[in-house]
């Protein structure tokens, strides 16, 4: 049975909506309360937690004192999982085999359920939610839905009207997500956009719609070949509310094809398996707000240095103050993102979070003659959104270059394509790059999130089965040859 965590009172739903409009003293208030609460928790039943903050007093800490405590990596977390978890009939290898079991339906394990994340590197982090914990996250999921309809925004609330476009994998939290809230519509990222669009037609015309930037990229395509939208609606096309993503960095590209497709502007999610919804949009304006008041978020540098409002960060650190089964004070993120320091027009006193940018495990190094060249993914997001042909695509970087897989509803010319990129890589310091660029009918996505990894660095494990391995063979060095192409991969 999960330990008692009764001194730990878990906000209710009608709570959560009301501390959207806090004063930022009273947040500050909760997160350094909150905190205090978690930091003893974590102390007197983790003896993970016991070593690492035996230091410090839980009675005078503040949210600033973070800075004290070393951050919390995946491979830490993997490591020492069994003395992190508070409740000692809980082990890695226990729940790592109930998660791997698990196939079309949601089972606990005891009272808990099991989740993973989505192996974006090849290799998954498993987490356990007690019943309080799990619907504290689902309707922390909902709840500037509910505080947008209260202020008379027009918004869908019936919660079988909502579509979501990510995975079916019961291992997933978006399974768990969806059964407490009552969902019924959830659909593979990877099921073909014609089927899934007409899956979705079958449901009430006004639903919410909310998914992977790239599934909602191919079914907006897939929209605009079922035909018009509003009056000129035909059969297997849909009209939504609204258009949500989450999950993976959304594109201009594909921000563009939801606003032609359905003359909406998407909205972002800032969700993370370890930490849960870190920022939601705030429905009455076209911002995006941190949950100050349930989770510290510090954008640091790669000395895990706080930087700057304004500023991209290297990582993000994420302290949920209400997870108690398997604290995690401190979690890294690879996310590169920005706090700005302006303040919504809503009201709300928590802080603004700008462009979700792509991972910091997304960069490509390579080794020259005189020194080590980085590019960053945006390199190749300039010149592949300028394709307003390509629906998704994918960069593996070779020891000279990159091999590009691309999707595409037109003729986009390999060639062109390559020599454009070879010139971005040229005069960034890449002496004569080499880069093959391939239409392919369909790119893999990760088999238990449905995501699609759109950078694969040299070295990269393309893992099948995320749940069979907890181990990733070492990375290369830059100048060592990597894996041959993706299979079918022919110059241009």
């Amino acid at each position: 049975m999960p330990t008692d965590s009764s001194h730990i009172p878990i906000p209710g739903p009608g709570e959560l909506i009301r501390r959207i409009d806090w004063p930022a003293e009273q947040v500050r208030a909760e997160q350094t309360t909150a905190l205090r609460s978690l930091i003893a928790y974590a102390k007197a039943h983790s003896p993970f937690y016991a070593r690492r903050l035996s230091a410090l007093d839980p009675a005078t800490l503040t949210p600033e004192s973070l800075q004290d405590i070393p951050p919390l990596t995946k491979n830490k977390l993997i490591e020492n999982w069994d003395e992190i978890v508070t409740d000692k009939n809980l082990t890695l290898s226990k729940c790592t085999a109930h998660a791997a079991a698990l196939t079309q339906t949601i089972e606990h394990l005891d009272v808990y359920a099991i989740i993973t994340t989505a192996g974006y590197t090849g290799k998954p982090a498993i987490l356990a939610f007690s019943p309080p914990e799990g619907s504290f996250t689902a309707a922390l999921g909902v709840r500037w839905m509910q505080r947008a309809l209260a202020s008379g925004h027009p918004m869908i609330l019936n919660f079988s009207h909502m579509q979501f476009v990510t995975t079916r994998a019961p291992q997933y939290p978006m399974m768990s997500v969806g059964a407490e809230l009552g969902i019924q519509q959830i659909i593979n990222a990877d099921t073909p956009a014609q089927e899934i669009l007409q899956q979705c037609a079958e449901t009430p015309a006004e639903c919410l719609l909310l998914g992977w930037p790239s599934a909602l990229h191919e079914l907006a395509f897939a929209q605009q070949q079922a035909g018009h939208t509003g009056e000129n609606q035909t059969a297997g096309s849909i009209q939504p509310m609204a258009v949500h993503t989450v999950g993976e960095a959304l594109l201009p590209s594909t921000a563009t094809a939801i606003r032609q497709s359905w003359g909406l502007t998407p909205q972002e999610w800032y969700w993370a398996i370890e930490g849960g919804f870190l920022a939601q949009p705030c429905m009455c304006q076209s911002n995006i707000h941190t949950n100050d008041d349930l989770v510290i978020l510090e954008a640091v540098d790669h000395k895990h240095d706080p930087v700057a409002p304004g500023n991209v960060s290297t990582h993000v650190l994420v302290t949920p103050l209400y997870y108690q089964t398997l604290p995690l004070i401190r979690y890294q993120h690879d996310d590169q993102i920005t706090i700005l320091p302006d303040k919504c027009g809503c009201g709300s006193s928590l802080r603004l979070l700008g462009n979700i940018h792509n991972r910091i495990d997304d960069i490509f190094t390579y080794a020259t003659q005189k020194s080590k060249v980085t590019i960053p993914p945006l390199l190749f997001d300039m010149i592949l959104d300028a394709e307003t042909d390509i629906l998704l695509s994918q960069v593996h970087q070779t020891p000279q270059g990159a091999d590009l897989l691309y999707t595409a509803q037109g003729y986009v010319d390999p060639r062109a394509l390559s020599a454009k990129v070879e010139r971005a890589l040229s005069h960034s310091g890449i002496p004569s790059p080499i880069v093959r660029a391939k239409k392919v009918e369909k790119i893999a996505r990760i088999p238990l999130s449905q995501k699609l990894r759109r950078f694969l660095p040299l070295g990269t494990v393309e893992t099948r089965d995320p749940l069979s391995t907890l181990r990733v063979r070492p990375p290369l060095r830059p100048d060592t040859p990597g894996p041959p192409g993706p299979p079918g991969m022919q110059s241009t």
